[in-house]
């Protein structure tokens, strides 16, 4: 990397200070006199190349940042800039954050610049500071310079080898051991199943037993039907033999044919009589239960035949009332004619209009005989009207209190209530 320009911000005594170095080949000497901040340069150098040192103690006081940044003549530009509360590399307007105590590598590769790793120690071969010896001088420890130079001419790639080998090879006799011990471990193991050809010996004979056994199930399945059947068979053969006993006797046999015969007919007869009789049995108890609930009916009755009575009563006394609304309606008539009569009685009528008002007279005197027969018609029919609602009440009465119909025996609801009374 060739750098191009360095600006340097806020950064111990500079405040704000540029260089631009001499191109490749040639020297840049910075003069002035003490702490003018030569030294700082050279910090904040390694500052942006090697992030060191670490925190923000060389920030200058009453600043709120410090800011370093070099570009290349490439045109890449790599800044390291901290505050108190951020802490980043901007690389060509990439923002990195979150790389603890090292450069990131997009940092690396834009400067060309990273530390060199030689015997556990990290060397900044790129920048040398103030009164330090030169590079691979007395500081440096012998087998440190002789890695140096083995890296400078490629042996160490050699010792890297070797190392490795050595150590492969250490693993590889390690593993070998354990491989081997392994091995035992498992002809241990196996040797505790040196029983198993024989057990498969017994394991084989088991099988074909459990082959047996199964066919010998199949075969008794196929016998305990027979058994059954023969054993039936025996049971017939044995009632045969006994009927032919008897047979040797035919005259006791026949004796005790018809003893059976006779016995079978009485239990028969018996039988039917039995049922005849459970059948009386519950028809009587029926009857019981019937006259018990029915009981207090008898004043029921004898009200629903009052009833009955005043019923067709009102009916006649309805026909009546009908007959009575055409007589009063003649009667209207009449009274109308009466009264054209009367105020044509002051004046000499003809020998028809005398007779026409005779009759109108009497028809007079008939109609009031029968106002006086309707009113008593109808005293009479508020009187049966009044017995009829009396006679149904006690009927209800009486069927809630016996529970049951006396005719038919079923139990009474309001709906067989609401009949029987609209009947």
């Amino acid at each position: 990397m060739e750098l191009a320009r360095v600006e340097i911000q806020n950064f111990q005594s500079h405040s704000k200070t540029i260089i631009e170095p001499a191109p490749a080949g040639s020297l840049t000497v910075i003069t002035g006199p003490s702490d003018s901040g030569k030294t700082a340069v050279v910090r904040a150098l390694k500052w942006l190349l090697y992030n060191q040192p670490q925190g923000d103690s060389f920030r200058r006081i009453g600043c709120e940042f410090v800011e370093v940044s070099a570009e290349t003549t490439a045109g890449q530009h790599v800044t390291r800039r901290r505050t108190s509360t951020t802490n980043r590399y901007i690389v060509d307007g990439q923002i990195l954050e979150g790389f603890g105590s090292s450069v990131p590598l997009e940092a690396q590769q834009a400067t060309g610049v990273r530390p060199v790793r030689l015997a556990d120690q990290d060397i900044l071969a790129n920048i040398a500071g103030q009164l330090e010896p030169p590079f691979l001088g007395s500081s440096i420890s012998a087998p440190a310079r002789a890695k140096v130079l083995g890296k400078l001419a490629g042996t160490e790639v050699i010792d890297h080898a070797s190392r490795e080998l050595g150590t492969d090879l250490h693993r590889l006799r390690q593993e070998a051991k354990r491989l081997e011990a392994e091995a035992g471990e498992l002809e241990e193991e196996i040797a505790r199943y040196d029983h198993l050809p024989k057990l498969a010996e017994t394991i084989e004979q088991l099988r074909a037993l459990a082959s047996a056994i199964r066919a010998n199930e199949g075969r008794i399945k196929k016998l305990v039907p027979l058994k059954g059947r023969l054993q039936a068979i025996e049971v017939q053969q044995e009632i045969q033999e006994q009927t032919i006993r008897l047979a040797g006797k035919p005259e006791a046999a026949l004796a005790h044919w018809t003893e059976a015969s006779a016995c079978a007919a009485r239990r028969e007869r018996l039988s039917l009589l039995a049922g005849r009789l459970r059948g009386v049995r519950q028809d009587m108890a029926q009857a019981r239960l019937t006259l018990g609930e029915t009981a207090r009916a008898e004043d029921a009755l004898k009200s629903h035949e009052k009833a009955q009575a005043a019923s067709h009563r009102l009916i006649q006394l309805r026909k009546l009332s009908n007959a009575l609304l055409g007589v009063t309606q003649a009667q209207e008539l009449l009274t109308e004619q009466l009264a054209d009569a009367s105020a044509a009685s002051s004046v000499t009528l003809p020998t028809d209009k005398v007779n026409r008002l005779s009759q109108l007279r009497l028809a007079a005197k008939q109609l009031e005989e029968l106002r006086l027969k309707k009113e008593r018609l109808l005293g009479t029919k508020e009187l049966a009207e009044m017995t009829l609602d009396k006679a149904a009440a006690q009927y209800r009465d009486a069927l809630i209190e016996a529970g049951k119909c006396p005719l038919c025996g079923s139990e009474v609801q309001d709906y067989c209530l609401k009949e029987v009374l609209s009947a």
